[in-house]
């Protein structure tokens, strides 16, 4: 039991429902990430190149395709985890940051181990390749969790508050109408129903 003012329900009693997403506005925002990062790795790739003479040999920056396609890669699957955060989880920020800070370790790896190894690899195109890397998981992040700050905030809060105090065992809970009070207050509203 919780001694908070001597309530008698615990935190465990209270279900929280999910977060409201707008799943069009996702789906835009998920489509303008995957083209913001790919889009900015090409264009780096075309920007080093004009100051990093590219081997022949090194395959990984032949071309501009490979940035393409494992920049796309990477990035759709972002959008589609995030998503999946979004959707089932609490935290969807702290866990998306974290899956991918991770995520980025186990990716630069490489460029310590296997790339310095590969026939035409030089120092300069193996930091090209870890800014891609850097460039990449900079834009995919901030844009997904920025879109997840939008959809939080005072009425994100106030449709939770007003979930919970529409089950009858909280409705008198003066804490819950207080935190209502204070939303409606940070909206501009009154707080009548």
């Amino acid at each position: 039991m919780s001694s908070i003012a001597g309530y008698p329900y615990s935190a465990d009693a209270v279900s929280v429902p999910s977060r409201t997403v707008s799943w069009t506005s996702y789906a835009r925002r998920g489509l303008a990430t995957i083209a913001a990062a790919t889009v900015a790795n090409t264009l780096f790739y075309f920007i080093a190149g004009a100051l990093v003479t590219y081997d022949p040999d090194f395959v990984v920056l032949t071309n501009v395709s490979g940035a393409i396609i494992f920049t796309l890669t990477a990035a759709i699957v972002a959008v589609l985890l995030h998503a999946g955060l979004l959707r089932f989880t609490g935290k969807p920020q702290r866990i998306f940051k974290a899956i991918s800070a991770v995520v980025f370790v186990v990716t630069v790896i490489p460029d310590f181990t296997y790339i310095p190894a590969q026939a035409g690899a030089s120092n300069a195109q193996t930091t090209v390749l870890m800014l891609m890397h850097v460039i990449a998981a900079a834009v995919i992040v901030r844009m997904l969790t920025s879109f997840t700050r939008a959809t939080d905030g005072p009425a994100a809060g106030l449709a939770r508050n007003d979930a919970i105090l529409a089950r009858s065992d909280l409705a008198d809970y003066y804490l819950a109408n207080s935190a209502r009070a204070e939303l409606c207050r940070r909206l501009g509203q009154t707080t009548g129903k």
